[in-house]
């Protein structure tokens, strides 16, 4: 089919937008949205119309959807024709322009078959002339110039020793070549450690079969320099050039501008010259200190750096390099004033947003999010209009923080334009890192059904990669996800497989993570003994690494397990340790979790004092952020409020509904813990038929058997139903673990008196 309107046409087939014959690209979101729109023309669409049609439902911002009208506006605009998109406030948007749809098939009435057979020849004819041209002209202009996906790697010897000069010579190449607009660059520390480099180029070659892996070998003779490059691609075609200067300097320079005319780009011979300078006693310099970096020598690295900046104070990637390496030696705010330089010169925009990422950086180990949230915003508004690939890292960075801040809403819109705007074949490590994040933040927000899909997607691409860490990740995610929904046995399949991947890497971050959610999972089903052993294993990693947000965590586990266990006052210390751990990291998240195991606490107990303001505190973060899956939580905190207060009835009103809320987020959890609330009031009110019934709801997720047997033993024993009674109870002591309490036992007793 094709849309004819105005000048343009809309080619659905093809996903392709013409105007006046000359072809405009368009995304994917871009022609869903014009196809929309040219589908019914003079029909006013509401944003949630758009959603549900060109987001297929999706999470989106309402941003996004301003953004892709303006985009579709502005492209009208750059060719001279009137906006057809009109705002109808209130309601939406109308595209206002006459839309034909054309009918190219010559079988109307009048058509002469023979006529239009032989002008389907001549046209086609045509064509293939017109094709062999093309790929005759490009063959000539494209000969010997590969795509512009590079992957700089330096050789080794023939001991696998790549020498400090062979190695800083192709990091430094991948510097000046970063400031390229068309040049997409990976390196070879991008791989995993545990793939050697025949591994990484062939797994990457799969997934972007246009990578041209460059290869540079720079060695130092008696009087002089060589730098030696080849460009393989993966048909194992090369080229190869030699280059010789007594001047070091002076032979990366020829070799950047013989590689810079290789590739078909618009990489500025400007930013060459620039970014090598021609003292070849300066240049050794910089690239004794990317070697000391690389080999953590920051000491040394900050030495030579400095010595640079002697000899040349406007030397901006040595400037830049020495922020990077102060913010490692903890010297904060010497490395900001550095890259405040940096930004106030006039250099190429890739340098610049460089600097802006290690502010970020920098920002995020003192703790100023919204300093950094605040940062990465400008940045991405100073380059809309760009497409550096830079920018995709700050966006991924961005979402990070406004996770951080609990800015769900925001971090998700963000990571949804992320993801359309990725090229699996170019990026595919940051599509899967972008998946990851989202899988977790929609699992946050209560869309599981679209986090489960996010992270089976992040899954499969780190598998594509051979990115065992990767995997460990999402395993972790894909645990999270199971254990909210109550499905523990499969939540400890996903944390074996995760754990498994990092003890054998000795990846001590990654243990540390999966630990946090075993930890968690054991607990529920009462492996206290066991979750603790394991507490104290995380607290040891956390502070051998210097992990402050695991440390915190170990904290928060530390007062559930004494307070599961009815340890009060080990708790209560607890609990004051963990506030003054998060008020001192000002860790938003860690000063909510606070409040929830303050309210858990409290109700454990009994009590009722301070609860009110603390339900009030967690409702107005809920509204603030869009956190809704805290919202059946934060109910049954409530309910259980009602209950120690003596309103039973309005208890149950709220519990009923919190259970059909949970469900809409399909939390397991939250409904097994409600039925069970429910439950305990029907026995209350001599109703043990319906407690049956609530009970059974439960089984529709995985529920855990304690306390759930427990009380369906207490049913049938009401109804009379006493050896049943006594086999339930017998089965719930059985499995309950640690759970297994005094009164439970005295229960039993009571029960196996009354058989006999």
């Amino acid at each position: 089919m094709n849309y004819q309107f105005n000048k343009f046409s809309l080619d659905v087939n093809k996903q392709e937008l013409t105007f006046n014959r000359i072809v405009i690209p368009l995304s994917k979101q871009l022609f869903d949205l014009l196809f929309l729109f040219v589908q019914n023309p003079n029909k006013v669409f509401s944003k949630d119309d758009i959603i549900a049609k060109v987001w297929s439902g999706k999470y989106v911002t309402e941003n996004s959807i301003d953004k892709s009208i303006s985009k579709l506006r502005k492209l009208f605009s750059e060719h001279n024709q009137d906006d057809f998109i009109k705002t109808s406030y209130g309601k939406g948007f109308i595209f206002v322009s006459d839309v034909s749809l054309l009918d190219e098939s010559p079988t109307g009435p009048g058509s002469n078959p023979k006529v239009s057979r032989f002008k389907a020849y001549v046209i086609g004819a045509m064509l293939l002339f017109i094709v062999l041209i093309v790929a005759v002209v490009n063959k000539r202009s494209t000969e010997n110039k590969p795509n512009s996906l590079l992957l700089i790697i330096s050789s080794a010897d023939a001991s696998g020793n790549e020498g400090w000069l062979n190695t800083s010579a192709a990091v430094y190449l991948g510097q000046v070549f970063g400031m390229s607009d068309n040049v997409y660059l990976k390196n070879i520390d991008q791989r995993p450690k545990y793939q050697n480099r025949e591994q990484y180029i062939s797994t990457q070659w799969r997934i972007s079969p246009n990578l041209q892996v460059v290869t540079s070998k720079t060695i130092q003779n008696d009087h002089s320099y060589t730098v030696e490059l080849s460009v393989t691609n993966k048909s194992q075609l090369k080229q190869s050039r030699s280059f010789t200067n007594q001047n070091l300097a002076l032979a990366m320079r020829a070799a950047s501008k013989w590689l810079s005319s290789v590739f078909v780009e618009s990489n500025p011979l400007g930013a060459i010259d620039s970014q090598i300078p021609n003292d070849s006693y300066l240049i050794e310099l910089y690239m004794h200190g990317l070697a000391s970096y690389a080999q953590g020598e920051f000491d040394s690295a900050e030495n030579y750096y400095q010595l640079c900046l002697q000899k040349k104070p406007d030397f901006l990637l040595a400037k830049l390099e020495l922020a990077r390496v102060k913010s490692a030696l903890g010297k904060q705010q010497q490395g900001l004033a550095l890259l405040d330089t940096v930004l106030k010169t006039d250099t190429y925009p890739q340098l610049k947003i460089e600097a802006q990422s290690i502010k970020g950086l920098i920002y995020n180990i003192l703790g100023k999010d919204e300093v950094n949230r605040d940062l990465y915003k400008s940045v991405l508004s100073e380059y809309a209009n760009k497409d550096y690939p830079q920018l995709k890292k700050i966006k991924l960075n961005l979402s990070f923080t406004y996770t951080k801040l609990t800015e769900f809403k925001k971090a998700l819109g963000l990571l949804n334009e992320l993801e359309s705007s990725i090229d699996e074949r170019l990026n595919p490590e940051l599509l899967a890192s972008t998946y990851q994040k989202q899988a977790s933040i929609l699992q946050k927000m209560g869309y599981i059904e679209e986090a489960q899909k996010s992270a089976q997607k992040s899954l499969s691409l780190y598998s594509k990669l051979g990115d065992l860490l990767g995997e460990a990740k999402i395993h972790t995610t894909l645990a999270r996800i199971a254990t909210h929904q109550s499905k523990y046995m499969e939540s400890i399949h996903h944390l074996e497989q995760s754990l498994a991947i990092c003890k054998t890497l000795d990846y001590k971050l990654g243990i540390g993570a999966t630990l946090n959610e075993l930890i968690y999972v054991l607990m529920v089903q009462g492996y206290f003994e066991k979750a603790s052993l394991l507490n104290q294993e995380m607290q040891k990693i956390a502070i051998e690494i210097g992990y402050n947000a695991m440390l915190q965590i170990s904290k928060q586990f530390a007062v559930d397990l004494s307070r599961v266990q009815k340890q009060w006052v080990k708790s209560e210390m607890g609990l004051k340790a963990h506030l003054r751990f998060a008020e001192l990291a000002e860790n938003k998240s860690a000063l909510l979790t606070n409040k929830l195991l303050s309210l858990d606490l409290i109700l454990d107990q009994n009590k009722v004092e301070g609860v009110i303001d603390l339900i009030s505190q967690v409702q107005a973060h809920i509204d603030e952020t869009g956190e809704v899956r805290l919202q059946p939580r934060l109910n049954k905190q409530l309910a259980r409020l009602y209950l120690l207060q003596g309103q039973q009835e309005t208890a149950v009103t709220l519990l009923l509904t919190t259970k059909e809320l949970a469900k809409n987020t399909q939390d397991g959890e939250v409904i097994i813990e409600v039925n069970n609330l429910l439950a305990e009031q029907y026995l209350d009110l001599d109703n043990p038929q319906k407690a049956l019934m609530v009970l059974e709801d439960s089984f529709e997720f995985d529920p855990f058997s304690y306390p759930l047997m427990l009380l369906k033993s207490k049913a049938n024993f009401a109804l009379g139903k006493r050896l049943l009674a006594l086999d339930l109870a017998n089965e719930c002591k059985l499995l309950s673990n640690e759970w297994w309490s005094i009164d439970d036992e005295r229960y039993l007793s009571t029960l196996v008196s009354s058989a006999e």
